[in-house]
């Protein structure tokens, strides 16, 4: 009689948990808000591209080094905000007024529409002053007179990849500046 109560036990709680695993939501991958090419997979393999690896490498290393633009709310157009769908994420879309060097739009990835509404609540209350966002692309420019040399990339110095970056002209906002404390 014991065993019988003991292997009962054991199937349903077997079950419980096979039922918890398959009502599991399935993971969903963020889509890429950078607007880079999204034929590329996650996964890269470094030594393969050789010369072209070694200047994204370089790329993304300056890109988090160099100071982030800033952008006063006030030079963003807030009634002319939109959100984009994809995959269950947002991206909100915001155009400046008046561009800022090359940049012309700001975005943010939200995970929720609840971070989204409260985003734009934020905005529109005047509760952020300013949004800090990159001023540079993951790629640097291609119309360059003469490409940088191996050894140029393996120092990637500021000073020589500054003029080789692209400017980004939508720009993913990466840090936001309040006036004040928050309600």
């Amino acid at each position: 009689m014991t065993h019988r109560c003991v292997r009962t036990a054991v199937l349903l709680g077997s079950l419980v948990l096979a039922g918890t695993v398959v009502a599991a939501p399935v993971t969903k991958s963020k889509p890429n808000l950078r607007g880079t090419e999204s034929d590329v997979p996650n996964q890269r393999t470094f030594e393969v591209e050789g010369k072209a690896e070694l200047s994204r490498l370089c790329a993304d290393k300056m890109r988090t080094q160099l100071p982030l633009s800033s952008v006063p709310t006030s030079n963003l157009a807030l009634n002319d905000i939109t959100v984009h769908v994809e995959a269950g994420y947002y991206t909100v879309v915001l155009p400046l007024l008046n561009p800022q060097g090359n940049m012309h739009l700001l975005y943010w990835g939200a995970d929720t529409i609840e971070e989204v509404t409260t985003f734009i609540r934020l905005m529109q209350t005047k509760k952020i002053k300013v949004l800090k966002a990159e001023a540079y692309s993951e790629e640097l420019r291609r119309d360059i007179a003469k490409p940088l040399s191996e050894e140029e990339l393996r120092v990637c110095s500021t000073d020589t990849i500054t003029n080789f970056l692209q400017p980004c002209k939508q720009c993913i906002i990466v840090e936001w500046v309040f006036d004040g404390l928050i309600d």
